[in-house]
């Protein structure tokens, strides 16, 4: 009736006959089923600090620019975050410039009598 190969697989622990593959099956199935919770959890988790971020992000925005209306959307928040940025750098590169320029002329006005290219040097060294 049965060849030998095929009583062989029937008669194998892991023959989907057998008790051993059962058992294999539901701790795999356990196993499986614990992993989608674990990564389920891990996701909301994330989307909750991403929530949390996008939410202190769009305060820090409004108590930084004088918009009337807030942000909305995260696009909105990331767009106006990186227009702030710029235009801090672009504040931040002024001021550096007004600096030098001020101890330049202190250096001049308290009797410096370097070269300018001195003391343009240690100017930025500062």
């Amino acid at each position: 009736m049965y060849s030998s190969v095929e009583q062989a697989y029937s008669e194998s622990s892991f023959s989907p006959n057998s008790e051993a593959f059962d058992m294999l099956h539901d701790d795999t199935t356990e196993r499986s089923s614990s992993y989608k919770q674990n990564k389920s959890t891990q996701q909301k988790q994330y989307r909750d600090r991403e929530v949390h971020s996008f939410a202190e992000l769009r305060e820090a925005i409004c108590e930084m620019t004088d918009d009337q209306e807030p942000p909305r959307t995260k696009y909105e928040i990331l767009s106006k975050a990186a227009q702030h940025i710029r235009q801090l750098r672009q504040m931040n590169l002024k001021l550096q410039q007004q600096l030098h320029i001020l101890k330049s002329s202190r250096m001049n006005d308290e009797g410096c009598m370097m070269t300018q290219s001195t003391c343009h040097a240690l100017a930025l060294e500062w």
